[in-house]
């Protein structure tokens, strides 16, 4: 265990997390987070400057964005490669507490835990593209970035509906059920879209 300052820090940040996971952004406040971590408010200040500052570093410290490396074996279809990332979207989207808050309060406020999110996403996404471009001949009337950007929100709006327990066009968010069925989709579009 980390001790000092930096114990105190790391403390904090999980602190501010925790918060956030369990009560969604507008849980997170520096009061709120003084008393999960069991410190004086004042530390936060001391530390970070105030609360921007440790939501920055709660988006600089912990990768909330899933990396999106295509497949590289060079076997891989176009389709795969791009059926593979946004399974991984999918995936992290449901198994991430943490980013699927940060990603609700990303539509309600910006702030620097979700400019850094941000920020991640379009690094990830950009590479990923690029890569893609580099590796396959892309059919003309294939607009990637729209086509990823499509799927994508879509995977991120069904699961962030989770918090809000509603049925969108009768898909589940909570079922595992309705996630392999949208897995399933999320195959064969990117299937078609690139024979």
């Amino acid at each position: 265990m980390v001790r000092g300052a930096e114990g105190t820090k790391e403390r904090l940040i999980d602190a501010a997390e925790r918060l956030l996971v369990r009560g969604g952004h507008g849980a997170v406040g520096v009061n709120a987070v003084a008393a999960e971590c069991g410190v004086d408010k004042v530390l936060i200040y001391r530390y970070f400057g105030g609360l921007p500052q440790l939501l920055q570093c709660v988006g600089e410290r912990r990768r909330l964005w899933p990396e999106l490396s295509a497949r590289t074996d060079g076997s891989a279809s176009l389709g795969a490669a791009l059926r593979d990332p946004l399974l991984a979207i999918a995936r992290e989207m449901r198994e991430n507490p943490a980013l699927r808050e940060a990603t609700l309060w990303e539509r309600a406020e910006s702030n620097p835990l979700t400019e850094a999110l941000a920020a991640e996403r379009e690094r990830a996404l950009n590479e990923l593209l690029e890569s893609l471009r580099e590796r396959f001949r892309v059919p003309a009337y294939l607009d990637l970035p729209v086509l990823f950007a499509i799927l994508a929100a879509g995977l991120v709006h069904l699961s962030t509906r989770r918090q809000e327990s509603a049925k969108l066009f009768g898909i589940d968010p909570d079922s595992d059920d309705d996630w392999r069925r949208i897995e399933k989709m999320i195959t064969s579009i990117t299937r078609v879209l690139t024979e």
